[in-house]
Order: C-alpha cells, then sequence, then structure tokens
C-alpha cells in the first residue's frame, strides 16, 4: 500500500490530525488496530514496579480510540508546566477548544473571574466539559481508514503492518506518524529499534487523601458543577504538581440519584417512583438549581479531597517483555514507580487547600508515610518515553529516522496533573500545520 501520510492509530491524536489535513492535497491512510475480540488479550503486558492498571483499562482500540469512553474534560496544562515547552501552545489549544466545541479561548480563563466571585488563595484551572467527545465523528475527507491494522515496525518510508490474523502488508509513505496512545507509540519504537525510548514513562496517581469537615452546601456551591451555554464547569484547585479535587458523595438512595439513573438506564421500578414522588420537593430545588446554573445534587452526605499528583521527575520506564502478544509480538513491560516526591506534593497541597478552604480537613493516617503508595492508582493517564528534546524534536520529528513522528502524551515534556486530551488535541493541529509545509 502506498500512501503520502501514513497514520498510525485512530484516536484523539490520529483523527484530530487526518480531520486538520482534509483538502490538503495529501493523500492519508489511517491504521487502526481495532476493533478486536478480547481487548484484555491485546492490551496485556507486564507489571514490575507499582501497580499499573492503565495496561488493561482506560485504553480502547477501535475507531476513536479512547475517547470512545472519554467524559470530555478539558483542561490547560498550568504556566509552570508549559514553561518547559519549547514552543507556544495557546494558539493550538484555541483551535482545539473549538473542535471539541468549546468557545476559544476558554479553557484560558479564570474560573473565579468567570464565575463573579472572589478567587480562594490557591492557583485554580477551569476545567470545561466539551460537547464533541466522540472523535470518531470528526470528517476525515478523503482519507483512507484500515481497521485491524496491527503496525509491527517503523522505519523511515515504511510500516509493518499485519491483520489480527497474522496477515502482512507493507505501507510505503514519505511520512510516517506515529498516535497510537503512549503506550503502543512506545512499544512500536521499541520493536523498531529507536534507542533511548521509553525512559521517564510516567502516568498521574491518583488517592483518596482525606474528609473535609463542615457545612458541604457552601464548597458544593464553589467547586461543583457548573452549566453555562450547554456546556459544564469546574473549579479546579492546583498546588505545585498536585490537584486537589474536592468530591462530593450523595446518598444513592436520595430522589435526586434516583431520578438520574432512572435517566440513564431509561428503567424505572416501582420502589423508584416512590421514591422519586415522595421527593418531590427535593426533586423541585435541584430544578431551581438548574435554573440558576448549578448542579442538582441534593446536599452532600460527605466531602472527600481526591489528590491527583504529576511526576516533575518520572523514573519509570517501558520496556519490552519476554511474553507475545496474539501476533507473536513481544508485549509491553512497565515498570510504574512512586515515592516521597509524589507523597510530599500531595501533603503539601492538601496543607495550602485547608487554609484556603478554612474549613477542617482530616487526612488519611497513611498518607503520613509509606502506606500511602498502597492507596495510589494510575489515572490511565500515560505519557513521556519519547518526550521532545530526547527522542523527539520540537517538530515531533524522531531524530535519526527520516520522516517519523510522534503525536501524543509520549512525547509531552512536562505532563502537570491536568488531563492530557486537550494538549494530545493542540499537539496534533501543531503536527498538521508543520506537514502541510
Amino acid at each position: 500500500m502506498h500512501a503520502d501520510l501514513c497514520i498510525v492509530g485512530a484516536g484523539a491524536a490520529g483523527l484530530t490530525l487526518a480531520h486538520t489535513l482534509r483538502g490538503s492535497g495529501l493523500d492519508v491512510l489511517v491504521l487502526e488496530s481495532g476493533p478486536v475480540h478480547d481487548p484484555d488479550r491485546w492490551n496485556a503486558g507486564e507489571v514490575t514496579g507499582h501497580e499499573y492498571n492503565g495496561l488493561l483499562h482506560g485504553r480502547v482500540r477501535g475507531l476513536g480510540g479512547t475517547t470512545a469512553v472519554w467524559p470530555g474534560q478539558c483542561i490547560r496544562l498550568r504556566p509552570a508546566d508549559l514553561d518547559a515547552w519549547p514552543f507556544d501552545l495557546d494558539p493550538f489549544y484555541r483551535r482545539a477548544e473549538e473542535l471539541l466545541g468549546i468557545p476559544a479561548g476558554e479553557t484560558a480563563r479564570d474560573p473565579w473571574e468567570l464565575f463573579g466571585e472572589p478567587p480562594l488563595g490557591v492557583d485554580t484551572a477551569l476545567s470545561v466539559f466539551c460537547r464533541r467527545k466522540r472523535l470518531a465523528e470528526l470528517d476525515l475527507g478523503s482519507a483512507r481508514v484500515l481497521t485491524g491494522a496491527v503496525a509491527t515496525r517503523v522505519e523511515s518510508g515504511r510500516v509493518e503492518v499485519r491483520d489480527t490474523s497474522g496477515r502482512g502488508v507493507e505501507v510505503e509513505a514519505d511520512v510516517v506518524v506515529l498516535a497510537a496512545g503512549t503506550i503502543e507509540t512506545l512499544r512500536l519504537l521499541l520493536l523498531s529499534g529507536i534507542d533511548g525510548t521509553g525512559r521517564g514513562f510516567e502516568d498521574h496517581a491518583f488517592a483518596d487523601i482525606a474528609r473535609v469537615v463542615g457545612p458541604p452546601r457552601p464548597l458544593q456551591d464553589t467547586y461543583g458543577m457548573r452549566m453555562r451555554n450547554g456546556l459544564r464547569y469546574y473549579a479546579k484547585p492546583i498546588v505545585g504538581s498536585c490537584m486537589p479535587n474536592i468530591v462530593f458523595r450523595y446518598n444513592p438512595r436520595s430522589p435526586t440519584e434516583t431520578l438520574l439513573r432512572v435517566r440513564r438506564t431509561r428503567r424505572a421500578g416501582a420502589r423508584d417512583v416512590v421514591r422519586m414522588l415522595c421527593g418531590a420537593h427535593e426533586l423541585a430545588a435541584g430544578a431551581a438549581r438548574i435554573a440558576r446554573g448549578r448542579e442538582p445534587a441534593p446536599t452532600p452526605t460527605d466531602t472527600r479531597i481526591l489528590a491527583v499528583v504529576g511526576q516533575p521527575d518520572p523514573q519509570g520506564t517501558l520496556t519490552l517483555a519476554d511474553e507475545l502478544d496474539p501476533l507473536g509480538i513481544p508485549r509491553a513491560r512497565i515498570d510504574w514507580r512512586l515515592g516521597e516526591p509524589e507523597r510530599t506534593a500531595i501533603a503539601t497541597a492538601l496543607d495550602a487547600l485547608g487554609d484556603a478552604l478554612h474549613y477542617s480537613v482530616d487526612p488519611e493516617p497513611w498518607l503520613a508515610d509509606e502506606r500511602w503508595l498502597e492507596h495510589a492508582y494510575d489515572s490511565f493517564h500515560p505519557a513521556g518515553g519519547a518526550r521532545i528534546g530526547d527522542i523527539v524534536d520540537d517538530d515531533l520529528h524522531v531524530r535519526g529516522v527520516t520522516g517519523v513522528y510522534v503525536c501524543g502524551a509520549a512525547a509531552f515534556p512536562r505532563a502537570g496533573c491536568v488531563n492530557p486530551t486537550l494538549t494530545i488535541v493542540a499537539l496534533a493541529f501543531r503536527l498538521a500545520d508543520h506537514l502541510r509545509t
């Protein structure tokens, strides 16, 4: 097969790239490994460090990739993280926002200025849930999409591909872009002999670290969901490399929670009907909150702090395992490392947030020592291993391999502590501009 541009992966990066290049005159071929039967069998690998769930979970093979299950949360990297990037992402963030159905520049706004409220003493990011979450619906123009196509090796001008039964095809292309998600992109680079790949692998660690004591409704009004012009907004406090999210828990049998579940499942039992009828006053109060741009939630039964922490100096690695996948190709081996820097960042953020809230905050006792590792999990946000300035240059071109690029979180020079998808889409816009010229 032949193409001017071969994109490996049809997720957020690959589909944005193909969409942006429609009408460019380039012959574009997109390779997507899914859909596959028994995805766990294809995603499996070896974990040698801290428990890592992101191999089997949080990864979708198929058109749209993980955006097929993405809730649509869009947050920009914070200025301190962007300082490590060799170029300005703002114009590409704006284009990414428009593609995702968000007004250009919206995620850069100060949330307190937007909400007309005084700031609360800690850096706060604006999180916006986008309208367009399913990127499989993007117009790709004349681009060809080949599904069930698993790339097994890439080199200058050439990609080796197999279908899920093992039959092979060779793709000749002037330019190849690896946009298969961090784990598969790193794995393919290693299979292709790119030295140094996989060092500095990272993910956002999260842990349920504390309980907030005090009246929950004022906190809910500040940090709960806001609704404006059909979009959902959240204020996200950030301290250093940690995002200590304030989350609220509700009685699952409350009239509001029952109504939301019935709407979601479109099934209502007799008890559900009774709860909603008896809770008419609560449901009416929820409707009034919606009219004021607030979430319709009842008064929370508990308020927790769920910390999401980035890794400014990640020590993890991704290498190739001895075990083989269904095609006889080495699986990924992940050694994800967490330690004292991440624990300290969480503890520091918790102290700062407690001071800013003027609420009593009760941390979990295990947060004071190594026991915190037993309560820390990955966020399905793998990044690094092919960083700008290391494996790829400022234009995302793989050093030493003509015409091969990486587009995605694997190339992030700094991943911060926020959700990566908006930045991945922005990066795809920048690469598309480069490839056009």
